[in-house]
This record gives C-alpha cells, structure tokens and sequence, in this order.
C-alpha cells in the first residue's frame, strides 16, 4: 500500500470523550477521495496522535493507528429522495426544542456539544420539525459556520461539512441514557461551497432500523435554500 499522509486529529475535534467527532475525521479521508466518498469507522479513533493513511491498489483508504485499522474509505454515490427544504426560520424554532440541551451522551462534542462555546465547537442543536413536512422522523438546526472554519477565500473547509451533517442525523433517532450511539458508517456527497457566516439549515431524517443499526439521511442548505451536501449514515446503538 501506498502511503498517502499522516493525519492528526487535534483534541479539539472530538467526539465521545478521548476520541475524534466521526464526522470530522470521515470528512478528514474524504478530501483524498473527491466529493463522494463513504467512510467506515472501524474503532475509536484516537486524539493527538500521528496516524498513517494508506492507498491500497484498487484506490480505497485505510487509516491506520500503528497496525490497528481505524477507518477505511471508498469513493461512493448519495442518493436521497424527498429532501424537504426547511427554512431558517423553521430550523431556529426546531433548536429550541432540541434533546441535547437537556440530556446529551456527549456533552463536550465538537458539532453538537453544548458544552463547546461559540467559535470552538459548531454547536449544532437538531431538533424536531412538524410532521406535515415529513412522515419519518426529522430534525433541523440552523448553523452559522464561523470564520475559523473557512479557507482564505471564505470557503467551509469541507471536513466541517461532513462534520455538520454527521451528528444532525443522531437527534433523528430516540437515544437516551439508556440508549447511546456512534457513527459506525458514512457516505457524503457535496455539490456546493458554503460560505463562512451564512445562514445554513442542516437537517437529518431517521429511515429505518435494523436491530442495532439505525439508518439516517442529512443535508444542509445554504442561505438561498441551495443543497450543498448530503449523506447517508448508519449509527450503532453500542447499549
């Protein structure tokens, strides 16, 4: 295999608590793979720690932690039907209404935290919207990228899309103290640039359930309701 590069995920980009936001790090091997990717997690992964991302033959990826396999990746396609456009408006009155602010698994998480303070994490804050808009649970949050996310040119760095549209899906699914979840698999596609200090809408849809997986579909819309990305997740209840 062919070494591509060393990635580092800094602390500040975590998860559960001494692992990386899945996301983020998906959205990380991603950007060596072009605009449609699927990532799978297959381990924690882990913080402020040199890790090697390998190209097999056949062009898929693996992340390794020494000889520990953290996540391998693909090039992939996103298809998503019926993708609701939900106005900012709508998605601030959802937030309101959003779980995490009472009870969340993971307090300290880089996206959805609410332990994270404005600048550092994205907080994001998914809550439910009217059924009229759909007849599977769904969830939406407004997001304001900051600054610090961008390039020099303005532009969301596109591993903090993935990172927006990975946890946006979890609120879609019932979890609780007794009921935790991570992301086990995520597959992304971006169409459009998202720009630092706009007025975007992220939302995420719960499909369907099989035993401990539950699957998800998220998108984010930019200020003039525009798709921007779209993903498919599979989140696994680990108790």
């Amino acid at each position: 295999m062919e070494l591509v590069t060393q990635i580092t995920i800094d602390s500040r980009y975590c998860g559960p608590p001494g692992s990386g936001n899945g996301g983020y790090v998906c959205g990380r091997i991603a950007q060596y793979l072009g605009n449609s990717a699927q990532v799978r997690l297959h381990a924690p992964v882990p913080l402020n720690k040199s890790m090697k991302l390998l190209r097999q033959e056949n062009g898929n990826l693996h992340l390794m932690d020494e000889d520990q396999l953290i996540a391998t990746g693909q090039t992939d396609n996103v298809e998503i039907s019926l993708i609701p456009k939900i106005s900012f408006e709508q998605a601030e009155n959802s937030a309101k209404h959003c779980r995490g602010l009472h009870f969340h698994p993971f307090p300290e998480c880089f996206v959805c935290g609410p332990d994270r303070e404005q600048g550092d994490g994205l907080r994001i804050f998914p809550g439910p919207v009217d059924q009229e808009v759909s007849e599977k649970p769904l969830v939406a949050a407004p997001w304001i990228p900051h600054v610090s996310l961008a390039d020099d040119n303005a532009k969301v760095l596109p591993e903090f899309i993935w990172a927006a549209l990975d946890c946006t899906g979890s609120f879609a699914i019932d979890f609780s103290a007794d009921k935790v979840l991570v992301l086990g698999q995520f597959s992304v596609n971006l169409s459009q640039s998202i720009n630092a200090d706009e007025k975007c809408v992220v939302w995420g849809r719960l499909n369907r359930v099989e035993g401990r997986k539950h699957y998800c579909s998220t998108a984010i819309l930019n200020g003039n309701q525009k798709l921007c990305g779209k993903g498919e997740a599979i989140w696994i209840a680990i108790r």
